[in-house]
């Protein structure tokens, strides 16, 4: 025995590889349905929906690596949500992994990912990055599936535009989401909704390059879609002040603090 494991020990690193060569990850997974998992939990769901998570990013993990379909993504985040609606991190994992996958990923799988993000939106409708999620699961990977002509690509980038604003207003997502619910918003000829968008953006747009294009592109709708552009003239008298008085303080933060009292 000792002469065998003296002659395998040398051996070890290259069986090792050999097996790691030759495993093969199947696309399978056990999950309870939301009735079995109920009685199993003995009244402790959360307990369980957080087993199911542990379960469910590594099986993600494997179908990654493996570069398996990950055919039970929709089954493990719809028991885990069953089980715990308020389980928050649950929608975000559910839109990403359905979306992220190898291979081609149905259509159907994107509209429900993005079913699954409007569901968590009813338990929290003031949550930014669900709405930012669920924009840009409509905006970049569902529109481009659509008919490029079609009424229902102009309703789906209309309510990702939506979700965008509420984003923003929520204090997510990049500058340039203004500019680009503006876009999708304006191609459904909701004009004053777009007009609106751009100048939320110009209200929190920190970076000076973004804050020119988006006042541009407010000048370009203001004049073809003729408004009430007090709100335009009252951010750029806004601007003049921030620059004379805290040139150095963003926009939302001089919003904050107010003109400068005294000398």
């Amino acid at each position: 025995m000792l002469l065998g494991a003296v002659g395998v020990v040398p051996l070890r690193g290259t069986l090792n590889r050999q097996y790691d060569s030759h495993r093969r990850v199947l696309d399978s997974a056990e999950i309870p349905t939301v009735g079995v998992a109920r009685v199993a939990s003995l009244g402790h769901v959360e307990w369980l929906a957080d087993v199911l998570w542990i379960n469910a990013l590594l099986y993600y993990g494997e179908s990654l690596s493996a570069r398996n379909p990950g055919r039970y993504i929709s089954r493990y985040a719809s028991v885990m949500i069953s089980l715990d609606p308020h389980f928050r991190q649950a929608y975000l994992w559910a839109a990403v992994a359905l979306v992220m996958r190898t291979g081609e990923v149905p259509t159907d799988d994107i509209r429900r990912a993005a079913d699954y993000l409007e569901v968590g939106l009813r338990i929290f409708p003031g949550d930014g990055e669900l709405h930012l999620q669920r924009g840009a699961t409509l905006a970049f990977e569902l529109s481009p599936r659509l008919p490029r002509d079609s009424v229902e690509r102009r309703q789906i980038r209309a309510v990702a535009a939506e979700h965008f604003r509420k984003a923003s207003a929520l204090g997510e997502g990049p500058e340039w989401m203004a500019l680009t619910a503006a876009t999708f918003l304006a191609e459904a000829g909701r004009n004053d909704a777009a007009i609106e968008a751009l100048r939320d953006g110009l209200v929190r747009a920190e970076n000076p390059a973004f804050r020119e294009r988006i006042q541009q592109r407010l000048i370009e709708m203001l004049r073809t879609h003729p408004s009430d552009d007090r709100g335009l003239s009252e951010m750029q008298s806004l601007e003049a002040a921030r620059h004379r008085e805290y040139p150095y303080l963003p926009t939302p933060l001089y919003l904050f603090v107010g003109p400068r009292v005294g000398p």
